[in-house]
């Protein structure tokens, strides 16, 4: 959901209406709100829960010593 659909939304809900209404007037998926209404009386605001998205890696020396070491033990 994009931030200012999900605020949107939210105003919504704080004046009273049903999630129902308000995905059918956003033009959402009545699941996306039901979600969204749980995460803002969860959390109390709008923005998304941390350690959401894809988690960052890191490519080092190391790691790859490691991988490279790991595919050779594999192979053989």
């Amino acid at each position: 959901m994009v931030k200012e659909a999900r605020i949107s939304a939210m105003n919504l809900y704080k004046k009273g209406h049903k999630a129902k209404v308000i995905s059918k007037l956003l033009k959402m998926l009545p699941r996306i709100m039901y979600d969204a209404i749980k995460r803002y009386k969860e959390t109390g605001g709008c923005e998304d829960r941390q350690g959401r998205g894809r988690k960052a890696t890191i490519i080092t020396s190391d790691n790859l010593n490691k991988i490279r070491r790991r595919i050779y033990r594999n192979s053989v």
